[in-house]
Order: structure tokens, then sequence, then C-alpha cells
């Protein structure tokens, strides 16, 4: 009877250190859900690193873009038609000709431009005419120029640009003097021993330029110290030099 308590009593023992030892559902799923995050996580891990590949490519191509359409821009200012002031003095918006106006040696079409209707603009400027200075100097700047079309570029006639400077006229301040441009004459300004025709530039029309400069004289610190300094020279031939 005893030895059969003892069996009963060890068969208890041994089945209640089989229940407490058996892992639980909880305990069984928890590695199942461990391994669940980090497989989550390496999936995440992996989306940032294709989505960060996916940026890099985009800015390359983006940059790749800038370049090409730089590339292009300028291959088709290479290739633009050029056109003389002469020339372009016909494009005045008169007589069904289109409005174009030259700034810093482009050519544009402003004949879409509203204000620009007929060739004129607020009955001041006129197309047909190199206008750089009045276009960088008015309240809306360089920034009309993102509505018009380039269309050709600005240049010298073949046998200004290719004048020798020893063939250049030599005056003294009282020869230029005579270049005033009054009385038919041409607008002639002398600096930095060099003399310019201002006769095609439009604020030096009969010879004056803004009510306080005249042609036919030395203008040298006149120029420097003005808004456009040395830039308008790019506009205007050089045709003598200044002796004594």
């Amino acid at each position: 009877m005893r030895s059969k308590y003892i069996f009963v009593m060890f068969m208890v023992i041994l089945s209640l250190v089989a229940v407490g030892c058996a892992p639980t559902e909880e305990m069984q799923d928890e590695p199942m859900q461990t391994s669940e995050m980090a497989e989550e996580s390496t999936e995440m891990e992996s989306e940032e690193m294709d989505e960060a590949d996916d940026s890099e490519m985009m800015e390359d191509d983006s940059e790749s873009d800038m370049m090409e359409e730089s590339s292009a821009s300028m291959e088709s200012m290479d290739e633009m038609p050029e056109m003389t002031l002469e020339e372009l003095a016909m494009y005045n918006g008169k007589d069904g000709q289109p409005i174009y106006v030259a700034v810093d040696g482009i050519i544009y079409d402003f004949t879409p431009l509203e204000k620009w209707a007929g060739g004129e603009h607020m009955g001041q400027h006129e197309a047909g005419q190199d206008l750089s200075e009045e276009i960088l100097s008015s309240p809306h700047g360089k920034a009309i120029l993102e509505r018009a079309t380039p269309v050709a570029k600005l240049v010298k006639p073949m046998e200004e640009s290719m004048e020798p400077m020893d063939e250049m006229l030599e005056l003294t301040l009282e020869e230029l003097a005579k270049y005033n441009g009054k009385d038919g004459q041409p607008a002639y300004v002398a600096v930095d021993g060099i003399i310019y025709d201002f006769t095609p530039l439009a604020k030096w029309a009969g010879g004056e330029h803004m009510g306080q400069h005249e042609a036919g004289q030395d203008l040298s610190k006149e120029i420097l110290q003005s808004p456009h300094g040395k830039a308008i020279l790019e506009r205007a031939t050089p045709v003598g030099k200044l002796i004594n």
C-alpha cells in the first residue's frame, strides 16, 4: 500500500515538473514575433536605402538635365544669326515688322509683349535699337527678357570690327568738340584716350545724355562714375585716338 502511494506521488511530481517546464503559447509566440519584427526592420531599412538611391539618381538626372539644357542653350546661341545696328533698325514694329530690341549683345523679339505694341514702350522707348542701358535701369530690369525670345546676336559691321587702331582718327580736344551730335555731326566721346561713336545710342540722341553730358568732350571721369560704367563702351564703336 505504501509503495503504491509513493508511486502515485512520484507520478504527480513528474506531471507537475512536466507542466512547469512546458513552454506556454505566449512563450512560443515570442520568438516568432521577434523574428517578424527583425524581418520588418530589415525590410524598412532596405526600403529606405532604395529610396535614398532613387533620390540620388533623381538628383543626378536633374543635374545632368540642367547641364544638357545649358549646353543646348550655348549651342543655340552660337547658331543664332548675326545682325548689325543698321539691320536691327528695320525691325521697329512698324509696317508689319516684328519688334526687336537688343540687350547686352543679344537681340530679343518683343512682339508678343502688350506694352510694346506698335514698337513703342510707354511713349519713351522705340524698338529697333540697342536698349541695354534703358532696360537695365528700368524698374523691371532684365526680368522682362524672360518673356521675350532671343532671335539674333548684335554685331558690329565687319569693316568697323576689323579697323586697325593705327588707321583711326587722331583728334585733339578742340577737334573733338566739332563732333557733338548736332547739325548732322556724329556724337563722339573720348574715354581713356580712345574716341567712341555714341551716335547709335538712343540716350545720346542729339549729342546729349540725360540733360547732363554732351558729346564732343573727354568724359572719362563721368563715364567711370556713372551707374553703367565702362559697360556702355561695348555698345559704341571706337573711331579714333585723343591726342594733345
